[in-house]
């Protein structure tokens, strides 16, 4: 099995995500680093188990999205149609684990549509859904539990979590 770099982390409630590297470099290719560039979006797909959420893949923004500088509207049935060839693939293993969307800062945080947009759609899940925003330097994560949006606690780059099993 190839080495691979994963990027941890800690959100309340004691939960850590394992996202791999490649998949943050992924969403860094959507920074809005210049001023005509749009906001972009996806969902994060990947499985829980027990106190873990490991993100395994996203979706990237397609063509049906509605997108503009300071907005994302995921339109495109390409993001449900992915999630549920990879449900059905892995034997209803992997699943929509939360969303990602970019913001034209810095320092990345949530925006009052966000909170919003999040607390509607959202607010029917059984599972923490991961919630990450990608910005120009930095990137906010955070989850949605039981109708509460929390920021992650810290996050670190790591080989592989202890005691965990790819």
């Amino acid at each position: 099995m190839l080495q691979q770099d994963f990027i941890t982390i800690q959100l309340p409630k004691n939960e850590l995500v394992i996202m791999p590297t490649s998949v943050l470099t992924r969403l860094h290719q959507y920074r809005q680093l210049k001023f005509w560039h749009k906001e972009k979006g996806g969902i994060f797909l990947g499985r829980y188990r027990g106190q873990y959420i490991e993100v395994t893949d996203v979706t990237l923004p397609q063509h049906d999205d509605i997108c503009g500088r300071f907005f994302f509207n995921r339109c495109s049935s390409l993001h449900q149609q992915t999630a549920y060839q990879q449900w059905q693939n892995s034997n209803s293993e992997i699943t929509y684990v939360g969303e990602w969307h970019t913001h034209p800062e810095q320092f990345s945080t949530p925006s009052t549509q966000d909170i919003t947009e999040w607390q509607s759609k959202l607010s029917g899940s059984f599972e923490s859904m991961l919630l990450c925003i990608v910005g120009q330097s930095t990137d906010w994560f955070g989850c949605f539990q039981d109708g509460v949006i929390s920021k992650e606690t810290s996050s670190s780059l790591t080989s592989c979590p202890q005691n965990y099993q790819l």
